[in-house]
């Protein structure tokens, strides 16, 4: 059997099919950096130009570490980590920003509600009788 050769999510891709997500569009003149907040995970597409992303810091070694990559036009990232992402463009870029919606498993809310129906129907309160209570 052949080796499947492992993929990196993160790494820079140029072929990378772009998840269905909410696009935000970064439109950056040459030398105006942009800064912004990114989600783990989140897909930044280089659709022209080319861009210096500098990623939010790591703590490597006991040192304050800022990771930095130049991307090109079609270039494709998944961002590794939450947190500030400065962008700044080497010549007029467009970018697009993917990030998934918020949203809450439809399956985790029913099995919640499943669960409080059977604890409120397992504990139901006992009505007496007012000539019950008096005596």
């Amino acid at each position: 059997m052949a080796a499947v050769p492992r993929h990196d999510p993160h790494t820079v891709s140029h072929s990378d099919p772009l998840p269905d997500m909410a696009p935000q569009t970064l439109a950056l003149a040459a030398g105006r950096p942009a800064l912004f907040f990114g989600h783990s995970g989140a897909v930044l597409h280089i659709a022209r130009g080319s861009a210096a992303l500098a990623e939010p810091p790591v703590w490597m070694a006991e040192q304050l570490h800022w990771p930095s990559q130049t991307l090109a036009a079609g270039m494709v990232l998944r961002l590794p980590r939450t947190g500030w992402y400065q962008l700044r463009p080497l010549c007029d870029t467009v970018v697009e920003l993917r990030e998934r919606p918020a949203w809450f498993p439809v399956r985790q809310l029913a099995r919640i509600l499943a669960a409080w129906r059977r604890r409120r129907a397992r504990i139901r309160p006992i009505h007496r009788s007012h000539k019950e209570s008096v005596s």
